[in-house]
């Protein structure tokens, strides 16, 4: 129960980003501001934070090994994401393709 709801969160913030980010590269011509990129910046951050406390309640209640390496796969690549999203040209949707590769 608790993993469907976890999952369900997880799905639903990665989608958040997705969007954000293609409406960043899409728009990149368009308005100077990044708006987009904030955004997507900010839900990265969310997700980070997210899979460090799915880490540490995974770890305290002594949870199942591959789940606790999941949750800090995916916090590493939302960190490594967040700084690719720095770095964006917004040639490649890089944060959108990027977040293919959550662990479940």
């Amino acid at each position: 129960m608790i993993q469907a709801s976890n999952d369900q969160k997880v799905s639903e913030r990665a989608s958040f980003v997705k969007r954000n980010c293609t409406l960043c590269k899409a728009r990149s011509r368009l308005r100077p501001k990044e708006e987009e990129r904030e955004s997507v910046k900010r839900g990265l951050e969310n997700m980070v934070d997210f899979f460090q406390q799915q880490y540490n309640a995974l770890r305290k209640g002594d949870g199942p090994g591959g789940e606790i390496g999941s949750a800090i796969e995916n916090k590493r690549l939302c960190m490594d994401l967040l700084e690719a999203c720095d770095s964006c040209d917004k040639e490649i949707d890089l944060v959108n393709r990027g977040l293919n590769r959550l662990k479940k």
